[in-house]
């Protein structure tokens, strides 16, 4: 299992935006190897609930509307949203994280943990 963890900041954050297009997360996104995630976290901006996410493997949804469910840029304090359920990302594949809502303010932190 590897953990990734980053901070994103507001102005990137647009909706359409691929948070898993830039490092860290770009070695992992592109990987030629079958990936899986399984947890998500996501913090930061002003308000709880003011961004959202989808979970793509390429052009398959796995996890709509996945919201900051914190404002403070602390992923270990925070409740990893679980993943478990999810397909396998297959090595043709993108593992993308798509905005769909972007934040008001605030600079954002991703952790995702894959295996």
């Amino acid at each position: 299992m590897v953990t990734v963890c980053g901070s994103v900041a507001n102005a990137t954050l647009v909706v359409g935006y691929d948070v898993f297009s830039a490092t860290p997360f770009l070695e992992f996104a592109t990987a030629k190897f079958p990936r899986k995630v399984r947890t998500l976290t996501v913090c930061g901006d002003n308000a709880v609930a003011s961004m959202t996410v989808d979970l793509q493997y390429g052009s398959r949804k796995q996890m709509i509307g996945i919201h900051n469910n914190q404002t403070a840029l602390e992923p270990s304090k925070i409740t990893a949203v679980p993943c478990t359920s999810l397909d396998t990302c297959y090595p043709d594949e993108k593992l993308m994280l798509v905005v769909t809502d972007a934040p008001a303010a605030s600079d954002v932190m991703f952790k995702v943990e894959i295996v």
